[in-house]
């Protein structure tokens, strides 16, 4: 049987854990932004490292369950952050303004 890879991913950096995610369901092609500890949004631009486009299936396959909890929460809430300190999941307070790019 042939494994569904699901929608693609955006993940800017490399470094766990996954600190914000975003879940994009306008779009013709439905996909996650996903933003990793050492992505720095205040950072030069030029200096950033660019987006890698990874499938959900593969994107999961070592079993990230803090990463699943996010893409799942995303799916919900449209935009989800990680606190480091308390270790779980939150919606920011300004979600519609960041999504909305205000």
């Amino acid at each position: 049987m042939a494994r569904s890879h699901g929608p693609p991913a955006a993940i800017y950096g490399t470094k766990k854990p996954a600190m914000s995610v975003s879940w994009d369901d306008e779009a013709e092609t439905k996909f996650w932004i996903v933003f990793m500890a050492d992505f720095d949004p205040a950072g030069d631009p030029e200096s950033q490292p660019e987006a890698q486009l990874v499938c959900t299936g593969c994107l999961l396959e070592d079993g990230d369950t803090q990463l699943g909890e996010g893409l799942d929460l995303a799916c919900e809430y449209d935009l989800v952050e990680w606190d480091a300190a308390d270790e779980e999941w939150f919606i920011p307070a300004d979600a519609d303004e960041i999504l909305s790019g205000v």
